[in-house]
């Protein structure tokens, strides 16, 4: 017989099955390796190899036991043993972890419970929501469970959804629309009783003491001593020449100030720029956005539609 046909006898003879670890498949594959060559030799030299060899195995205890190989091509895996490491040592017992396991294997990740479960998460990204899935059971830096996401939260603050009154069958009702501006034939809630016949819009309106001025607490936020009418005869005069752009302008350029980041306030006295204004100043930017948005809502319907 040749040795062409040993090798392949010895291959036909290994079995195929699933074996429990990857160190098995190693192990039994050496085996048939040796004795592939084993013939091999015999067949080159038609000899046999002197037994009797000494040499030293681990024991599986940590401990170098002298042993007699029959062959010079015995190892210690021959004998039941562990090989001694390269560093003359025993191993400790702890087989390593095969980088190409059977896909039956239970660590394989074939579904075993091994891998974390995925979870969904959303941030906010350009002004929209975003989402994807990633190993739990914490979502990454910057992002948010799906389950605890707000949508809204990604919006503008002057595009989020505003609660807005209308009158029904003689009674006040709220609903929720798409922001900046409340649709025709509401007003913004809690700046007046839309079931009383008046609109927020007439010469009151742009008075210190007219419905938007009231629902924005304008004279409560505003900073100076002076009070905000000065700041609502401007826009009057602005929207009396210009019409209804003017407002719009102006609601987007208080709105642009307050929320930058950093938080950026500019003005005749502040060309430059004023970084992180006080929360006086805050508040009274705030209460410009709220009385043009309630204006404009009032004054110019056809911006809403």
């Amino acid at each position: 017989m040749t040795h062409v046909q040993n090798v392949v006898i010895a291959y036909k003879n290994i079995k195929m099955e699933k074996y429990r670890s990857g160190i098995q498949k190693l192990n039994e594959s050496r085996m048939a390796y040796k004795s592939i060559l084993l013939e091999r030799e015999e067949d080159i030299l038609d000899t046999k190899v002197e037994a009797g060899i000494p040499g030293e195995c681990c024991d599986g205890q940590g401990n170098i036991t002298p042993v007699s190989f029959a062959s010079a091509m015995d190892d210690c895996y021959d004998l039941g043993m562990e090989e001694i490491t390269a560093d003359g040592k025993c191993p400790s017992g702890i087989e390593p972890i095969d980088i190409d396991l059977d896909f039956d294997d239970p660590v394989d990740g074939d579904g075993f419970g091994t891998s974390p479960k995925p979870i969904e998460c959303h941030k906010c990204e350009n002004g929209f929501p975003v989402g994807n899935m990633f190993p739990g059971p914490k979502c990454p830096p910057g992002w948010t469970l799906a389950s605890q996401f707000n949508p809204q939260d990604c919006k503008p603050q002057s595009y989020r959804d505003i609660s807005c009154d209308s009158c029904d069958n003689g009674f006040p009702t709220s609903n929720m629309y798409p922001g900046p501006s409340c649709p025709p034939g509401t007003i913004p809630s809690g700046s007046g009783n839309p079931c009383d016949g008046t609109s927020p819009c007439d010469p009151q309106s742009f008075t210190v003491n007219g419905t938007c001025a009231n629902g924005a607490n304008m004279v409560q936020n505003w900073a100076g001593p002076a009070g905000p009418g000065n700041f609502i005869q401007n826009m009057f005069n602005g929207m009396n020449q210009f019409g209804c752009q003017f407002l719009e302008n102006r609601l987007v350029h208080h709105e642009t100030m307050l929320y930058s980041n950093p938080q950026t306030f500019y003005g005749p006295n502040n060309p430059q720029g004023y970084v992180n204004p006080g929360p006086v100043w805050v508040a009274q930017k705030q209460a410009k956005v709220d009385w043009l948005t309630c204006i404009i809502s009032s004054c110019c319907p056809s911006k809403n539609k």
